[in-house]
């Protein structure tokens, strides 16, 4: 219980407008991860919603770093199982709004951040 409660707090300070808070925050959510695997569904959606359609540029760039922290802890399996991928593919296409397409370019840079090589067969996929 104790573990989960601070999860929440600290994906509720992924919003602070800072990016080294953001990498820390994203660091220490991936040993974390591994407890919230059963409402990961929940928690991922949660941060791509906020990722895609946030006003406020610092909660977008808070979730990608939030989203590539549980990804990583998660596993790269993650990427496919919640459609992550395919729903930033989405996002990226998007012509009418640049709040999905910045989104989608921000979970990009720190997926690649994050994972390094591991990322590299799912960049190719993204390059035009």
């Amino acid at each position: 219980p104790k573990v989960k409660s601070v999860i929440e707090m600290l994906l509720t300070n992924l919003d602070t407008p800072s990016q080294q808070v953001q990498q820390s925050i994203a660091t220490c959510l991936i040993p974390l991860a591994s407890s919230v695997k059963s409402n990961a569904e929940t928690v991922i959606n949660r941060l791509m919603n906020k990722l895609l359609e946030s006003s406020v540029y610092s909660e977008r760039r808070g979730a990608a770093y939030g989203l590539a922290g549980l990804v990583k802890g998660f596993g790269i399996p993650s990427l496919k199982q919640y459609e992550i991928m395919s729903k930033l593919q989405e996002s990226i296409k998007d012509k009418k709004n640049y709040r999905h397409r910045e989104g989608a370019l921000f979970a990009f840079e720190s997926l690649c951040d994050m994972l390094g090589k591991l990322f590299e067969p799912y960049v190719v996929h993204l390059l035009p």
